[in-house]
């Protein structure tokens, strides 16, 4: 037995118009419930911060009277860089990083003397070149134009936003 899954001769543009209805409907409830748990999560991000932000604040202190301490002693480190706690440990590390302050004098400077492993390049295909070159009749390998009709629609964006609101207010 053949089951036709799309045959929609028999629709008729009123069919089109309950159609779009239905997902505008939907899209709404959808759009409704994700601004619902939006705001849930901005309140609950809120009562974190307020609750957390007199031990931040301590973090925040503590963590200047530690580094002071560290670096006022670094002859407690010379042998054993960190001292280990029950809590974690503490200490000196070695840390060497790379500032780039003139990308285009670097990228000069490795160029001129080969070091292609000191910049990097990416290579990707461009959409509308592309398209140039095969509307101007070249064979591109591992590229095809596609042209045709696309089904599609849209739902009015301030339905859309004003049911946001709606749960937000």
């Amino acid at each position: 037995m053949t089951t036709h899954l799309a045959d929609t001769r028999a629709l008729t543009l009123t069919d089109g118009e309950k159609l779009l209805e239905r997902i505008a409907h939907a899209q709404i409830r959808i759009v409704q419930e994700e601004a619902k748990q939006e705001a849930a999560i901005a309140r609950a991000k809120s009562r974190c911060a307020a609750n957390t932000a007199v031990d931040r604040a301590t973090v925040g202190s503590l963590e200047k009277q530690l580094t002071t301490l560290i670096l006022a002693n670094p002859q407690w480190f010379r042998r054993l860089r960190k001292h280990q706690t029950s809590f974690g440990s503490f200490g000196l590390e070695k840390a060497t990083r790379i500032e780039i302050d003139d990308a285009a004098r670097v990228i000069e400077w490795a160029h001129k003397h080969g070091y292609d492993d000191c910049v990097r390049t990416t290579h990707r295909p461009e959409k509308p070149a592309l398209r140039a070159r095969i509307e101007a009749g070249e064979d591109v390998p591992g590229a095809t134009l596609l042209t045709g009709d696309i089904a599609k629609y849209a739902i009015d964006r301030t339905l859309l936003d004003a049911a946001a609101e709606s749960v937000a207010e």
